[in-house]
């Protein structure tokens, strides 16, 4: 399912400020009072919720190449590709430089 990027950085924000706040709201009610352990819970939870998908999409987007530094077009697998044969190009022309120079 795909998720805009927008609200998928509204959400994992929301849901920290919104740990947040059940924090306050426990310390406000005093740490004595049953609902205040409620809301403690919550509230690390929610805190603890929005920090992991926040440092996995960074993960995600780690490992996604950089779509501007790609020539235009290319998506997908060729961009799996592009480097390698970007290199192997390379390594032909510097062979074929060095037989050049033989003859």
């Amino acid at each position: 399912m795909w998720l805009s990027e927008r609200f998928c950085k509204t959400a994992t924000r929301g849901m920290f400020i919104l740990g947040l706040l059940f924090l306050a709201s426990a310390v406000h009610l005093g740490l004595e009072q049953p609902w205040a352990i409620f809301h403690l819970g919550i509230g690390f939870a929610c805190c603890a919720f929005g920090t992991a998908i926040y440092s996995l999409r960074l993960r995600h987007r780690a490992k996604q190449p950089d779509a501007s530094a790609m020539p235009h077009g290319m998506t997908g697998a060729a961009t799996e590709n592009a480097a390698p044969t970007r290199f192997r190009l390379e390594l032909l022309r510097s062979n074929l430089d060095r037989g050049s120079e033989r003859f």
